[in-house]
């Protein structure tokens, strides 16, 4: 560890606080006591998110950073129980498009035949799986052997 010596002026009050500060802490040295000062303070001052070691771009980089993760979280968790009902209650499957959007590929069936269906996952919503069988479930299952 390199030191650099530097030479500070003290009144008579400062003098005092310092030589307090020793008789109180045990420490040997006035440098004892004034690292620990300067640690004190600068934890102190982190507290706040004050870094002078931190520029303001990296500051503002930072702060955009954390908001886009949390859009993206909250997004996820907003998109989670959508994609479980095309999965799990439609028989779908979840398919991501090249611009980045998701689309659920599922069938309604009636009582003839099937037929695709693909929606945005942000629609996938309970009205859909009352949907999935026209008329109704038992009616087509029982029209259509090939479904069950």
């Amino acid at each position: 560890m390199k030191f650099t010596r530097k030479t500070f002026l003290c009144t008579e009050k400062q003098m005092f606080m310092l030589e307090n500060l020793k008789n109180e802490h045990g420490a040997k040295t006035y440098t004892t006591i004034f690292d620990m000062a300067l640690s004190a303070l600068y934890k102190k001052s982190m507290i706040y998110g004050r870094d002078p070691f931190t520029s303001e771009d990296e500051k503002l980089t930072k702060r955009v950073e954390e908001k886009v993760k949390t859009k993206e979280i909250a997004k996820a968790l907003k998109e989670q129980p959508k994609i479980d009902r095309c999965i799990n209650e439609l028989g779908g499957v979840v398919v991501e498009n090249p611009d980045g959007t998701k689309v659920c590929n599922y069938f309604t069936h009636d009582v003839n035949k099937s037929y695709p269906q693909t929606v945005l996952i942000q629609q996938c919503g309970e009205y859909l799986v009352e949907k999935v069988y026209m008329p109704d479930k038992e009616t087509v299952l029982s029209a259509r052997k090939d479904l069950k």
